[in-house]
């Protein structure tokens, strides 16, 4: 489990230093998107048929928050969309998003919320958690954001290309639309505007 999440941080950490290219942009157009939610929608014996993103779910999973509140797959319950911000701390791209995020938040109908997970925080006495935390105050983020602490590895970590990875789930943690990948708080606002 420890190397794959050394795997992972390592291919997150080339992303974002522009070695590769996933933190760069998105995964495609926001109304392509909305046309691949709608037919997966449609479908009755398969609510992902026509959808076409690597990752369908949140997987299930029982956390703390950076207040360190626990946190759990029934946060999804409170909004019927939720954009699901997945960054970590070594991540300049996923730091940069962040005033941006936490302008964006504010300005939320009441039926759509933010939530990050950080992918580096391992648990609450940990240097990251703090630098985390840190981060998020300095943004002005007043949204929960979940610490990893190697939860999301099976479903959710191992389908990342990069981070910042984000995706649009309804109330119970199933992907709308595909994830976009990169920093791209326009692109959010668009895919959740085609979403309404």
């Amino acid at each position: 489990m420890k190397k794959r999440i050394i795997i992972l941080l390592l291919i997150a950490a080339l992303a974002c230093a522009g070695v590769l290219t996933a933190c760069g942009g998105g995964s495609g157009s926001p109304a392509a998107d909305t046309e691949d939610a709608e037919q997966a929608e449609s479908s009755e014996s398969d609510p992902y048929a026509g959808y076409t993103g690597v990752i369908k779910e949140i997987p299930e999973f029982h956390s703390v928050d950076l207040e360190g509140k626990e946190v759990d797959n029934s946060i999804f319950a409170q909004a019927d969309i939720t954009v699901v911000n997945i960054w970590g701390t070594f991540c300049p791209p996923c730091i940069g998003e962040m005033p941006e995020l936490a302008a964006w938040d504010a300005e939320l109908p009441d039926n759509v919320q933010i939530i990050g997970i950080v992918t580096d925080v391992a648990s609450t006495d940990s240097a990251e958690f703090e630098t985390a935390k840190k981060l998020v105050a300095d943004s002005g983020i007043e949204y929960t954001n979940i610490i990893a602490g190697g939860q999301f590895m099976d479903g959710l970590f191992e389908y990342l290309i990069g981070v910042p990875t984000t995706l649009f789930v309804d109330s119970e943690g199933r992907c709308l639309t595909n994830e976009i990948i990169g920093a791209d708080v326009e692109g959010y606002k668009q895919t959740v505007e085609g979403l309404l």
